[in-house]
């Protein structure tokens, strides 16, 4: 079930780190893909933002599930999901941080690939 929390990480668990950077007015994206059958779990999630942000913000989504934060000021930031996020079975989990001016920006999504279920 999409948004269901995982209680264990399994042994044929695969992890999955996605790094995107931008200083473009278009939003950065890091995409973790978990392939047929196969569920992608998100453990953290961190950010950067070069100064503060004006509409600064963090999404994380499956196409179905979509779980927000907004940002206000600069600097780092870190969620850590214990236990992790798990998304839907076969569906790319895209983080994406947004634009915001031509702020330097990045976002890091960290977790593993499930082909228990």
């Amino acid at each position: 079930m999409a948004g269901e929390k995982v209680t264990t990480l399994v042994p044929s668990a695969a992890v999955a780190v996605e790094d995107g950077t931008g200083s473009s007015t278009a939003p950065v994206t890091s995409t973790i893909t978990p392939g047929t059958g196969k569920s992608a779990c998100v453990g953290s999630l961190s950010w950067s933002y070069d100064s503060d942000p004006t509409g600064g913000s963090i999404t994380l989504t499956d196409g179905t599930t979509t779980l927000a934060w907004y940002i206000k000021t600069g600097g780092p930031g870190f969620l850590v999901f214990n236990p992790p996020i798990r998304f839907a079975v076969g569906s790319p989990v895209v983080g994406t941080i947004a634009q915001s001016g031509s702020i330097n920006r990045s976002i890091h999504v960290s977790g593993f690939i499930d082909g228990s279920i």
